[in-house]
């Protein structure tokens, strides 16, 4: 894919996730307005349980998918197995979350929503299956459009169901479901049209076993990060109960999940557009043997990323009130927000080192570097929530993205064999701080 190629496509996704951010951050204000902060936070737990589901449905799929087309071509057979690996991932996690949702029903005040979540894991895996397929060709239109369709059948149907239904938790659970075999229905019928001639490659294609190999190591890695981020949500709020009553412990809960951490990451939309974009180059590059492009697109990659990450930070530090207000419209998470800002460029590195990582094929190094991370998570909030309560837990965020960055960044400066220059962090941060400033006058 050429430059002018990339930045379209990253501008197509970029302006695309941005608007899905919004939307889903405004869906959230307007759900905390209707439900209240208790009920946001159990909507976000069922989330971060039923977040296993999706990593094992979807991670593979996209990776194996986007690798197979970026290096061997946009053959039908390929695409054939890459859905069989997914569809027989996620099936199996289905019937998984469908037998295991009893036992998650005193923690999550019922296991309905989980149940109805369960049914969406294949259309998520093909979704995530046929998005890879167009990324890898540079066809980002398509994916955009499709998360389009989803999210605006998500907020439509969330809205339309909370009247219709006894349980809210349980009416947005059934509107993220239809949504979801409504995105996939969208996207095979793209991919029907967009794509209608059979393309053969001219190498011997892979085999099942050889797509297994590069998914089963991300899929691994993600669904054992998930699991153990699933395990970690589950033990914040009864840490926090702690210090108070279960409500409010939820209601803390989806304070920090559900409402502080969308305002922050919101930015990351054009990052995670871009790093979708670098994998698949990044793959190219690996398996043509070019070292000198692969150092010349992780250093551009790594000084824009900080760059942006620093503005951000000063924003967010400026103008946090006047965004909680706007979306949320409370000044609970305002507080929150400006003590979190400097977690932002930790978070943005890491998220678009962790990309360029896996298109490097080094998604083995990033399995145990997040698995590290995710035990760490874990002991920490079983040993030192319950103790600290929520200073405890932002604390966590701290620590967990200060580790999980450093060990990221340091291999890729091996693999790519590059030098970070003091200038790249002290530069942009000390521009930070002045805009900062100039923003408080």
């Amino acid at each position: 894919m050429n430059e002018r190629k990339f930045f379209q496509s990253a501008a197509i996704l970029t302006i695309t996730n941005g608007l899905l951010r919004l939307t889903d951050i405004w869906y959230r204000g307007y759900l905390c307005t209707h439900l209240g902060t208790a009920a946001m936070g159990l909507y976000q737990l069922n989330l971060s349980v039923f977040v296993l589901g999706v990593s094992l449905s979807a991670a593979g799929a996209s990776f194996c998918t986007t690798r197979m087309v970026a290096e061997h071509g946009n053959d039908r057979r390929i695409i054939r197995k890459c859905l069989c690996f997914s569809l027989l991932i996620s099936c199996s996690a289905c019937l998984l979350f469908e037998l295991l949702a009893p036992l998650f029903g005193p923690l999550l005040s019922g296991s309905l929503p989980l149940r109805i979540l369960a049914i969406g894991l294949p259309f998520i895996s093909v979704c995530a299956c046929l998005k890879g397929c167009f990324l890898a060709e540079g066809k980002s239109g398509v994916p955009a459009v499709a998360e389009v369709v989803e999210q605006g059948a998500t907020i439509g149907l969330g809205i339309l169901f909370l009247d219709d239904f006894s349980s809210s938790i349980t009416a947005v659970m059934t509107a993220s479901t239809t949504a979801e075999a409504v995105g996939c229905i969208f996207i095979i019928f793209c991919y029907l049209k967009k794509m209608p001639h059979h393309k053969t490659c001219p190498a011997p294609i892979p085999s099942f076993c050889q797509i297994a190999a590069i998914g089963l190591p991300v899929l691994g890695g993600a669904g054992l990060r998930s699991f153990l981020f699933s395990v970690e949500n589950l033990l914040i709020p009864r840490g926090l109960s702690s210090f108070c009553s279960r409500e409010e412990a939820l209601s803390q809960y989806g304070l920090v999940q559900g409402m502080m951490m969308p305002i922050l990451v919101f930015p990351c939309t054009i990052l995670s557009s871009a790093t979708l974009l670098l994998i698949p180059e990044l793959a190219r590059s690996n398996s043509h043997g070019q070292p000198k492009r692969i150092r010349r697109i992780t250093t551009k990659a790594f000084c824009l990323t900080s760059c942006f990450s620093f503005v951000c930070a000063a924003l967010m530090a400026a103008f946090s009130s006047q965004l909680c207000q706007l979306f949320y419209k409370s000044q609970d998470a305002a507080v929150l927000v400006r003590i979190m800002v400097p977690l932002i460029p930790l978070l943005y590195l890491d998220s678009v080192v962790d990309g360029m990582l896996k298109g490097l094929n080094q998604q083995k190094y990033s399995l145990c570097c997040n698995l590290v991370d995710a035990v760490f998570r874990v002991c920490w909030c079983f040993f030192l929530i319950p103790i600290l309560g929520l200073k405890g837990y932002l604390l966590l965020l701290f620590c967990s993205e200060l580790l999980n960055s450093s060990l990221s960044i340091s291999k890729l400066l091996n693999t790519a064999d590059i030098e970070i220059s003091p200038l790249w962090i002290l530069t942009p941060a000390s521009g930070a701080v002045l805009l900062y400033f100039f923003l408080s006058l």
